[in-house]
């Protein structure tokens, strides 16, 4: 088969359809969002539930032990982690949407690191634990309280486009500390 110059043009026309087709139904998402902003609340209440056990030191380097909980809108665990990651401390990097002047934030990853401030490399991110994947399941974010809320929240994760990060290494070893978002903004604080 020989391809001609109207081949090629219609190739390119069927590509600028299906490109426009997802773009449209993605805006149609992205709308969506906005109005279900208007019906869920913000996120603000306690998002994790965290135990340092502390660290130890190895021929490998120091590691850092920890409990750490998953929790929905109304504070039930849904998942819990116990585990190590290498290095002295440990950071928690979230995913925030903002619809409206609401935020919603979703824990992404916890992992080790050296520095107590809240920047860390690359490395340090992918060598930790990814949360997403004890909460989202089946196209819907189990931290909502009904099926319309979980559905509308898995859509507010897929468009998020802010980071925020939590440095865990002012907690003390033994006692329970939360995550909290408030207002936009996320803190660590003792329970």
């Amino acid at each position: 088969m020989v391809i001609t110059k109207n081949h090629l043009k219609k190739i390119f026309i069927f590509s600028l359809c299906l490109i426009f087709v997802l773009l449209l139904l993605e805006l149609v998402l992205y709308f969506s969002c906005l109005f279900s902003a208007k019906k869920i609340p913000a996120s603000d209440g306690q998002l994790l539930r965290i135990m340092l056990y502390g660290s130890s030191e190895n021929p490998e380097g120091e590691t850092v032990s920890a409990h750490i909980s998953v929790l929905d809108l109304q504070g039930t665990e849904i998942a819990v982690i116990e585990r190590s990651w290498p290095k002295a401390y440990l950071a928690v990097d979230f995913r925030k949407a903002s619809f409206l002047g609401k935020s919603y934030f979703f824990p992404e990853v916890i992992y080790g690191t050296d520095s107590v401030s809240v920047r860390a490399s690359v490395f340090e991110r992918h060598t930790g634990s990814f949360l997403d994947r004890y909460y989202i399941e089946n196209g819907k974010c189990l931290t909502g309280s009904t099926g319309f809320h979980k559905k509308m929240l898995y859509r507010f994760y897929k468009f998020s486009t802010g980071r925020s990060t939590v440095s865990l290494a002012a907690c003390d070893t033994g006692c329970y500390y939360g995550v909290f978002a408030e207002n936009g903004l996320l803190t660590v604080r003792s329970e």
